[in-house]
């Protein structure tokens, strides 16, 4: 009965190790589902993008599968950047094998920069169920009109054309510590890489700059744009002052982040202009009669004639934030911004003052007219004190100089007039075709 016994007990461990064998065979066999979701039945032949600039991109795609295909997606965005993925649904005949084309818009209201990188991937389906993801792919929207040459500058990359390198590399000479002056100002370490595209004429612009209404492209008033969600600018000519200015916005952009707040244009203007190289400062007094208030400067706006008083008035403006108040409390002004606090909150909260009492104190200065020397002054109010705050801003004698003027100008008119009427009553006056003429001229 023991042996009986014990041989029911070796047929019961060899039913159960058969059991487990069955039941981890199953588990290691792979499922329907794992083997669509894989994609392993879809095959791409090749794939190719196809610069036609500046009106779009070609994007080609051949696959094939064991099923029929169904579905193609595209989703393209812009290399290193935050925004949602975009997507197209590029079109193909059915089959098992079908060649997908997509003409991705890069003009007009689709514009894209030239020396934009664009990432994208596609997402195949076919009728079985499977799908396959592409891997991540960049390539660089370009001007295909010419052949373009880098040079490194700090992290800005200048890309250029049909331009000496002995000239280029003098520019760099010059605007290599303006740029690391910026970098300092803005406490930006082992920062993210920035392009500039330069062309050299103005009618290379034509077809790489953004719309613009014809009054303003005919008067050229402006020479670059920057393009921070690209961390790009397109500029025309081999400038200094425009190089820093347009790189001055991507490194503002890049070092406030993405909690920042959009600023409004005169704070974006007017620190892109102070930082230019040799950049002169017009003095606040000459804007009394010809300006908007600040509060009303949000954005650039205007004929070429407001826009040129836009952009000075700006830059006298930051010049004065920086300048009579000091680098450093410019600098907690910056990291205020980066909390994303608003513009007159991260003024008050380090100056005192909002954006109305910073147009007043700038407009009851005399320093706006001063050139810049190339330094930051160090603060003079290291605690943040600002005896202007307690007792009222004495405005400068300037101030009045218009109304001393206007004033005496009227008096000079009624002095005139008062003798007119005088004399009338001596010699009766001769109301001649030539005269009417003559004050209708001076009118006009």
């Amino acid at each position: 009965m023991g042996v009986n016994f014990q041989r029911w007990r070796n047929r019961l461990v060899r039913v159960r190790l058969l059991v487990l064998a069955v039941a981890i065979s199953l588990l290691l066999v792979p499922t329907s589902s794992v083997i669509h979701a894989s994609g392993e039945d879809i095959r791409i032949i090749s794939q190719s993008q196809e610069i036609y600039f500046p009106s779009g991109v070609d994007f080609k795609l051949t696959v094939e599968s064991t099923s029929e295909i169904t579905e193609v997606r595209l989703l393209f965005r812009s290399t290193g950047s935050s925004q949602v993925w975009s997507y197209a649904y590029p079109s193909f005949a059915a089959g098992t094998r079908v060649t997908a084309n997509h003409r991705l818009a890069t003009s007009g209201g689709n514009y894209v920069p030239p020396g934009a990188e664009v990432e994208f991937q596609y997402i195949i389906n076919d009728s079985a169920g499977n799908t396959l993801t592409t891997e991540l792919a960049t390539f660089e929207y370009t001007d295909t009109r010419f052949e373009w040459d880098r040079t490194q500058i700090g992290p800005l990359q200048l890309v250029h054309h049909d331009i000496r390198q002995y000239n280029v590399d003098r520019v760099a000479s010059r605007i290599t510590p303006a740029i690391q002056r910026l970098n300092d100002l803005l406490g930006i370490q082992n920062g993210k890489r920035i392009k500039g595209i330069i062309y050299n004429r103005r009618s290379e612009t034509q077809e790489a700059f953004p719309f613009q209404s014809q009054v303003i492209s005919d008067a050229r008033v402006f020479q670059g744009f920057a393009f921070s969600n690209h961390r790009i600018f397109v500029g025309v000519g081999l400038d200094p002052g425009l190089i820093v200015h347009e790189t001055t916005h991507l490194l503002m952009a890049q070092s406030l982040g993405e909690r920042a707040q959009p600023l409004p244009a005169w704070l974006n203007e007017g620190f892109a202009s102070f930082m230019e190289p040799d950049s002169h400062q017009i003095d606040s007094v000459q804007f009394r009669t010809r300006s908007m208030p600040l509060r009303s400067m949000a954005s650039v706006s205007g004929t070429p004639s407001h826009i040129s008083a836009f952009y000075q008035k700006s830059e006298s403006i930051v010049n004065f934030l920086v300048q009579s108040r000091g680098e450093e409390n410019f600098q907690e002004f910056l990291a205020e911004l980066r909390k994303g606090r608003t513009v007159d909150q991260a003024l008050t909260t380090v100056y005192g003052f909002d954006t109305d009492g910073l147009e007043s104190r700038w407009a009851g200065s005399s320093t706006g007219g001063q050139q810049k020397s190339g330094q930051f002054s160090k603060s003079q109010n290291d605690g943040h004190s600002d005896s202007s705050r307690n007792s009222p801003t004495r405005p400068s004698p300037f101030l009045f100089f218009d109304a001393w003027v206007f004033g005496g100008l009227a008096l000079l008119v009624l002095a005139l007039w008062g003798s007119k009427v005088v004399m009338g009553h001596f010699r009766p006056r001769v109301h001649s075709e030539e005269e009417s003429f003559n004050w209708l001229q001076d009118e006009k």
